[in-house]
């Protein structure tokens, strides 16, 4: 309010609005963000880099991948041994690992 609500800023050009497809952007920087009355004056870039790392060789594991199939916990709709890809599922992994050894050695899920 104190910049656009005064108008020392101008509105973004329906050019640059044109360039930009707000689906690619996280929910919260998605207008209202970046918008005063309605009308879009920028847009927030996050310069975070997010990634989701995972160990190809636990999830390539037949022997983890039959105790996966085997159990009867939570799975999160996640019904073959892979990569998870929701919350959900990133969640229903970590509980399957916990106190689990691969290669003879103690196996995390995500902490």
């Amino acid at each position: 309010g104190d910049v656009c609500g005064k108008g020392l800023t101008s509105e973004m050009p329906d050019w640059v609005k044109k360039q930009i497809d707000f689906d690619d952007l996280v929910n919260y920087l998605k207008p209202p963000v970046g918008t005063w009355n309605g009308k879009q004056y920028r847009v927030t870039i996050d310069g975070d880099a997010h990634n989701f790392n995972y160990r190809t060789d636990v999830f390539s594991d037949s022997e983890l991948a039959a105790a996966w199939k085997a159990d009867s916990g939570d799975k999160a709709g996640l019904t073959e041994w892979g990569v998870p890809k929701t919350w959900q599922q990133v969640q229903a992994v970590t509980k399957f690992l916990k106190g689990k050894k691969f290669k003879g050695q103690d196996v995390y899920g995500y902490l």
